[in-house]
């Protein structure tokens, strides 16, 4: 780590290159490293790391770029929606200024694609979720979980709908995401119960739906 720091201090016009080198590294100490040259040094953050960061899987990298990119006016949400749009028309070839993602980072393309998702969920508004809707059926068990996130953050109540129908998910970590959602937001489930009976009595997704309905029961006794 101190070696890839004097490289960077030595030489700064290769600072970006030597960060993108790394920066989908599984090492979770050097990428950290890499983040913090990338954050404590300004001219790095008018690069293309900032995007590049803004698409990391790590919730605490992506969140202090997003601080950096608004300190820019940068439009944050415009951004992950062109993302999401470039790595579903590129095939997951994703260039950002001539650099091309490390592969690693892409997972060729499930990593920017959830991380995007993840993003817009963070810093959009209601209207984008329409964007992200489509993702609760995609083939990629991580892309629906991230896509269960976003939905959440963006506009839970009018699409709660949708998140019951995950808790009926093939995928058991789909299925709990789901209902963790809907257990935070218990005051939605009251309306919905006919919804969350009729779905199939088996496995993961019964369990989960006896859960939620607990808390649903729960709610309504403690508020009423």
């Amino acid at each position: 780590r101190e070696v890839f720091r004097l490289s960077i201090d030595a030489d700064p016009h290769r600072a970006t290159e030597r960060i993108t080198n790394v920066i989908g590294s599984r090492d979770v100490l050097i990428k950290r490293f890499a983040f913090q040259c990338f954050w404590e040094r300004a001219e790095l953050q008018k690069s293309p790391l900032l995007e590049m960061f803004l698409l990391d899987l790590n919730l605490v990298h992506r969140q202090q770029t997003q601080l950096i990119g608004r300190k820019q006016n940068m439009p944050l949400a415009g951004f992950y929606r062109s993302v999401i749009d470039r790595v579903l028309e590129s095939g997951g070839q994703l260039v950002i200024d001539g650099i091309e993602l490390p592969v690693v980072l892409l997972e060729n393309p499930k990593g920017t694609l959830r991380a995007a998702l993840y993003g817009l969920g963070e810093v959009g508004k209601k209207g984008d979720v329409e964007a992200v809707l489509p993702f609760l059926s995609h083939q990629n068990t991580f892309i629906r979980r991230a896509a269960i996130s976003a939905t959440a953050w963006l506009d839970l109540e009018e699409h709660v709908g949708a998140i019951i129908a995950k808790l009926a998910d093939t995928s058991h970590r789909v299925s709990n995401d789901a209902a963790r959602t809907l257990i935070r937001n218990a005051h939605l489930i009251l309306e919905h119960e006919a919804e969350l009976q009729s779905l199939p009595d088996s496995g993961h997704c019964r369990e989960n739906v006896e859960f939620v309905l607990q808390s649903g029961a729960d709610y309504r006794k403690a508020w009423g």
